[in-house]
């Protein structure tokens, strides 16, 4: 009640846990926070998914920023999978789950915007997360940008 007499609204906390070789992304992420005119949205249909299954999505940038999409799967592998202009509306993803992945793994989804296409927007393949990052920080570090960043969390179901 304290919380939310102060702040005029009500806390709402929530535990995800992910794997130590997401862990990458998570600090990405807490490096990454910025104003909420900066941060890109991003929405997702479903936050629990199956085997064979697809997670589709929305992303958009926001304050003539840059997006990517980057998916990170339980064991550290990553891939940029969509990116939008600043100009554009929402840019609709599609995000294939393997049929018999493995149930219970968290996999996050991050939207990374940026004020400029950065190289690294680039990396479609897969890669350990850890590689992408810096490969993104690097990038943005030439460039004289900042990173802004969001994420949500959808776990593989049996």
């Amino acid at each position: 009640e304290a919380f939310r007499a102060r702040n005029g609204f009500e806390a709402d906390i929530r535990l995800r846990q992910v794997s130590a070789a997401q862990c990458p992304a998570v600090d990405l992420l807490a490096r990454a926070r910025g104003e909420a005119a900066a941060v890109p949205r991003l929405e997702l249909a479903q936050g629990h998914v199956h085997g064979g299954d697809f997670v589709t999505g929305l992303a958009a940038a926001r304050g003539g920023r840059r997006v990517a999409v980057i998916e990170v799967k339980d064991d550290g592998s990553a891939r940029v999978v969509s990116t939008a202009t600043a100009d554009g509306g929402p840019t609709p993803f599609v995000l294939p789950v393997e049929p018999g992945a493995a149930s219970g793994r968290p996999r996050l989804v991050v939207a990374l915007a940026a004020t400029q296409a950065l190289p690294a927007f680039g990396e479609t393949q897969s890669q350990p997360i850890a590689g992408l990052v810096e490969k993104l920080e690097r990038d943005a570090k030439r460039a004289g940008d900042r990173l802004v960043a969001t994420a949500r969390y959808v776990v593989v179901e049996r």
